[in-house]
């Protein structure tokens, strides 16, 4: 809630319509009942179902990606690295067997 108000401000002249006077907040627990009930009604109703999804990662990261970070144009580029083997020195600074 800290930048509560600096959300209220700063989203309408990014351009984006948000109803700043009748919002809602995640972690509201009116907010939280209102979606549990609405999967109850979708479990009863029989839409509600397990399987598999492919997920995008970041591979900095290793975190999911949003679709909304997918479609923002991200594209696989090809990773210039270099590895390079090099003798190791024992405590006195000698080449050792490796």
């Amino acid at each position: 809630m800290e930048y509560a108000d600096d959300w209220k401000r700063i989203i309408p002249r990014m351009g984006r319509w948000a109803d700043m006077d009748d919002d809602y907040k995640t972690m509201d627990s009116t907010y939280t009942e209102s979606v549990w009930s609405v999967f109850a009604e979708l479990h009863k109703k029989g839409l509600v179902y397990e399987s598999f999804k492919a997920m995008h990662l970041c591979p900095r990261c290793g975190t999911t990606l949003s679709n909304f970070e997918v479609n923002l144009g991200y594209k696989d580029i090809k990773d210039i690295s270099v590895t390079v083997k090099m003798p190791l020195l024992d405590d006195a600074g000698e080449v050792t067997d490796t």
